[in-house]
């Protein structure tokens, strides 16, 4: 696999102690098998692609510190809610 480094300015730069979230609406999938499936999608994706998958007990809100830096650098993060 390919990686790749992106630059950033110091302005681009969020302080990881900074309370910022993100906490984006969720979206239900209809599985094949009848069940529901939700999932949020959030940044552009211009630096990569994370897909969070929360344990258990958890949701997607687990990730609500790190999306929100994670969608400031470009990252599209896409966060799957598993039942249960």
């Amino acid at each position: 696999l390919e990686h790749t480094r992106r630059e950033f300015s110091s302005e681009s730069k969020m302080p990881l102690n900074q309370a910022a979230t993100s906490d984006p609406q969720r979206v239900w999938l209809q599985l094949a098998n009848g069940r529901k499936l939700a999932i949020t999608d959030e940044g552009d994706g211009s630096s990569g692609v994370v897909i969070a998958m929360h344990g258990s007990p958890g949701s997607v809100r687990d990730f609500r510190y790190l999306g929100a830096h994670l969608e400031r650098a470009g990252v599209r993060v896409v966060r799957i809610d598993f039942p249960g």
